[in-house]
């Protein structure tokens, strides 16, 4: 154990709202999956900086209903625990508005079905196990009442998610908006409730309460926020929604979300929140507080058992070699199984009815953009069987009003390549190059921080298709919670013919670069 130097994130890409648990030496952490499935993505580690995604807590994909959620919907803040040989994950689905929990004995083997909370509203469910073997369910208000803004609480029966106690308030925050994301832990004595304020954009900041009651009152910190990076010049910005742990030699540590934040002024975002790491101490009063600073740095340093691996992203899957989608990997909303299908000529995706920019069902599986500088090539072999008029490709993709799409195109029988721009109510195609259904094709992306560059390789020849920006793509454009998403895709265009596929996808290959 020595003070090592690491770097945030500690998760890179669409990350958002980590909570975080341990069990003897090792750490198990959850992020919000919004409408994406297999829902929450479940990492551990034993040294707090080195993460390995080990699944998804809602891997059977139709335990949740998503039907006709936004990307930014559905699956939002999950909290994990874990008490007595048993691990929890509770969150909202805000597709159809309500809080559920799962838990296993072995997170490496499944978990249970959902088991609803129907008395509890809002978001942002969190649990609480005191040592009197009593258990709290917390969260804010719920938005379709008349309850004020804050942190409610009521005692929970875990065996079927039915309340033991009246719903009450519990704390309203520090004068911030928006205050969520609340977490409970006793420590030295005291019960302290942990908060996200300020909303999640530039101004959030993470608030600290203590009690010598479970049910209040809450008193603040003198010095609140204990995190925040509002209103200084940093690269990480919008820190907040954070979950507390306690490590094996008793050091505090907090883990939350964060952004890697461009341009000194009008300042935006498209990589998502991402997961944020920060040592802690203990002050005089027992408080767990900042050490130096509230602000989180790209490089911090901690007392940690290991160094920290350099992490990178980089792939190459070829689809006519294997029949496993990766972990990592996510379809949009609940899938249509029988539109992913493998052969020897690689990943057959049929094409679906719906286009990217419907919230209805539609074929997309994809992986989170994990770097500003990356390289993405994809190899496919057009259908020539497939009949009727469809689209199959490449898309960039933040939601159903803002995404880039680089496909190949069917149209009463003759085959283009077409490179589109959708930004909000502005769907249009750039560019669109006559191509034959014999060509050898490899579809290409470049990013950088500011520009996603559009090309092809055809018959070893290269033709550059467009650019596009990713300002058009970050949420403060979006109005989205979630992060870039690069994705393979179908659909068919006349609306006649699905389950049809006009591509064969052989090989992709990601890369991040410096």
């Amino acid at each position: 154990m020595a003070i090592k130097t690491y770097t945030n994130p500690i998760i890179k890409g669409f990350y958002p709202d980590p909570s975080i648990c341990k069990r003897g030496n090792d750490y198990f952490l959850v992020n919000s999956s919004f409408g994406y499935t297999p829902g929450i993505p479940l990492f551990h580690s034993t040294d707090l900086v080195n993460w390995t995604q080990i699944g998804n807590c809602l891997e059977n994909e139709s335990a949740v209903d998503l039907t006709g959620s936004p990307s930014s919907g559905g699956i939002f803040a999950p909290t994990i625990r874990y008490h007595e040989g048993m691990f929890y994950v509770i969150v909202t689905n805000a597709a159809t508005r309500e809080n559920f929990f799962i838990r296993s004995s072995n997170p490496y083997e499944g978990w249970s079905v959902p088991i609803l909370v129907p008395e509890w509203g809002g978001i942002d469910p969190s649990l609480f196990f005191d040592d009197d073997g009593k258990v709290y369910i917390q969260g804010t208000e719920n938005f379709f009442t008349d309850e004020v803004s804050g942190i409610y609480q009521a005692q929970i029966d875990l065996e079927n998610g039915n309340l033991l106690s009246e719903r009450k308030l519990i704390c309203a925050g520090t004068g911030g908006a928006s205050p969520e994301g609340p977490h409970i832990y006793k420590l030295n004595g005291y019960y302290y409730l942990l908060l996200a304020e300020g909303g999640t954009e530039y101004a959030h900041m993470v608030t600290l309460f203590r009690s010598q009651d479970v049910n209040g009152p809450y008193m603040p910190y003198k010095d609140n926020p204990i995190l925040s990076n509002r209103s200084i010049e940093n690269t990480l910005q919008c820190i907040g929604h954070a979950d507390l742990i306690v490590d094996q030699n008793n050091r505090p540590w907090i883990v939350c979300l964060g952004v890697r934040a461009q341009r000194g002024h009008s300042k935006y975002h498209h990589l998502g929140r991402e997961t944020m790491l920060v040592p802690l101490k203990w002050d005089e009063e027992g408080w767990p507080t900042f050490i130096n600073s509230r602000a989180v740095n790209t490089v911090m340093e901690g007392m940690l058992t290991n160094e920290q691996q350099e992490k990178n992203n980089s792939f190459n899957i070829d689809f006519t070699q294997t029949n496993m989608i990766p972990k990592n990997w996510v379809y949009l909303r609940n899938p249509v199984f029988e539109n992913y299908s493998f052969t020897s000529r690689g990943l057959a995706l049929n094409n679906a009815t719906n286009s990217l920019s419907t919230d209805d069902s539609i074929t997309f599986v994809g992986f989170r953009q994990t770097e500003f500088n990356t390289n993405l090539s994809i190899n496919l072999a057009i259908n020539q069987s497939a009949t009727g008029d469809s689209e199959s490709g490449l898309t960039v993709y933040m939601s159903k009003r803002f995404h880039y799409d680089l496909g190949i195109v069917k149209e009463q029988g003759d085959y283009y390549l077409i490179f589109r721009r959708t930004i909000g109510y502005l769907d249009t195609i750039i560019k669109k190059v006559p191509i034959n259904s014999t060509d050898n094709i490899a579809l290409k992306l470049i990013s950088d921080s500011t520009d996603y560059k559009f090309g092809a390789l055809i018959n070893g020849n290269m033709i550059d298709m467009g650019i596009a920006e990713s300002l058009f793509l970050a949420p403060e454009v979006t109005n989205t919670f979630t992060g870039v998403m690069y994705g393979l895709y179908a659909t068919e265009l006349q609306k006649l013919i699905p389950e049809q596929n006009l591509c064969d996808i052989q090989n992709v290959s990601y890369s991040e670069w410096t």
